[in-house]
């Protein structure tokens, strides 16, 4: 029985190797999922936090490609901790965030994702003394694959995972 049960599991987890690249770059909606990735925007590098219906659009703007494409050229990057090149623009007219650490959020992270999700968000949604340190925590968050949007109701930051 036991032995089912773990070729079962095995053969779920192995059919769906890519859950959180298919959720993160497959939601072009208004408020999509924050994709964290190096870009270079013509000379200047740079760690950012960006929607990826954003992202897309920049990367749409440049090389002209589809969504099909898209994903899978996002999805390299991501697993290749890869830069991306980008056209110059504001960056703020897209809300584009700069990565941030934090030694709070480096210091509660090594408590584990559980604990850390106790400390800063309630029902999904984070918690309102911690809004200074969200791009830290998208971060943090990103790098354990677990999703992260602004809520369209509310606008606070929320997770899935």
């Amino acid at each position: 029985m036991k032995l089912c049960l773990c070729l079962l599991l095995t053969f779920v987890l192995c059919s769906h190797p890519n859950l959180f690249y298919e959720k993160l770059l497959n939601d072009f909606d208004r408020n999509s999922w924050f994709v964290c990735i190096n870009a270079s925007f013509g000379t200047e590098k740079r760690q950012i936090i960006i929607e990826n219906d954003d992202l897309f659009y920049l990367v749409n703007e440049k090389n002209k490609i589809n969504k099909t494409k898209y994903y899978e050229l996002i999805k390299g990057r991501l697993l290749k901790n890869e830069t991306i090149s980008l056209p110059k623009i504001n960056l703020e007219k897209l809300n584009i965030l700069e990565m941030q650490k934090a030694d709070k959020i480096e210091k509660d992270a090594k408590k584990g994702l559980e604990a850390f999700l106790k400390i800063y968000f309630t029902n999904r949604m984070l918690k309102k003394e911690f809004i200074d340190y969200q791009n830290a925590i998208i971060y943090q968050l990103f790098k354990w694959k677990v999703l992260t949007k602004i809520d369209d109701v509310s606008g606070f930051l929320i997770f899935y995972r």
